[in-house]
Parts: C-alpha cells; structure tokens; sequence
C-alpha cells in the first residue's frame, strides 16, 4: 500500500462518540501495510467497520482476523453490533463477517447495501483468535 493511500485511509482520528480505532497488518520484511481495519462507534449500540486488503494478500484469511479484531475492540468497547455500508455489489463483506463467526443480515436503502452483525459476548465464538485464519 502506497504512503499516500495509507495517509487517506487513514483518514480522521475521532468517530462520532469517541475515537475510532485502526488497527494495521504489516508484513514481517519491511513493515509494508497490506491490510487495515478501521472501526468507529456510530451510535449507542454499534459500530461502523471497514477493512482493506492488499490484493496480493486477499484469500489468506487476513481479511478475516483483522474482522475478528474489529469485533473484538468493539465487544470491548461494550458495542451490540458491528456495521458498515458497501456498494451493492460487494456482497463479500457478509461472506467475510461469516467467516469471522459473524451472523450478518444485509438491505439496499439508498443505493447501498447495508450490513449489521450482531456481536456475541466476550466468550463467543469470536474471541480468541488474533491470528490469520
């Protein structure tokens, strides 16, 4: 990933109700990003994700642990659910919040599909793993 494109990712520092969180995968020869998650608190039950991965890195299971982490930091900042909102045509995201141990439910309003997973409690199946998968 490019500096440049990293720095706009990267983007704000303050979500709606408090700080957003992103957490980075780098790779272990050099320290180049090739993933990243962004998680943000949207409202008093949830919180808003994305992530980004590397095209040479895609269909290694990074995807997945970095939505492993985004509902785990969400969990511990006492979030219900994860959400985010995706062209309609990115229907990977429910397959990732599946792999993830994730039941998401998706609709088109405005255009746009939009995505919640509710989150299990902190001894759910989510826990646990930082790893890739």
């Amino acid at each position: 990933m490019e500096p440049a494109e990293l720095g706009r990712l990267l983007g704000g520092a303050e979500g709606l109700l408090g700080a957003a969180r992103t957490v980075l995968a780098l790779t272990t020869d050099g320290g180049s990003a090739v993933g990243m998650m962004n998680l943000e608190r949207t409202n008093a039950e949830g919180a808003g994700f994305s992530v980004v991965v590397e095209d040479a890195w895609q269909g290694r299971g990074l995807g997945t642990a970095l939505v492993r982490r985004a509902a785990e930091l969400a969990t511990e900042q006492g979030n219900d659910e994860l959400t985010a909102t995706t062209p309609t045509h990115n229907l990977r995201i429910t397959r990732l919040l599946r792999r993830a141990g994730l039941r998401p439910t998706a609709e088109i309003a405005g255009g746009m599909l939009q995505v919640r997973a509710p989150l299990l409690s902190p001894a759910g199946a989510v826990s646990g793993r930082h790893g890739v998968a």
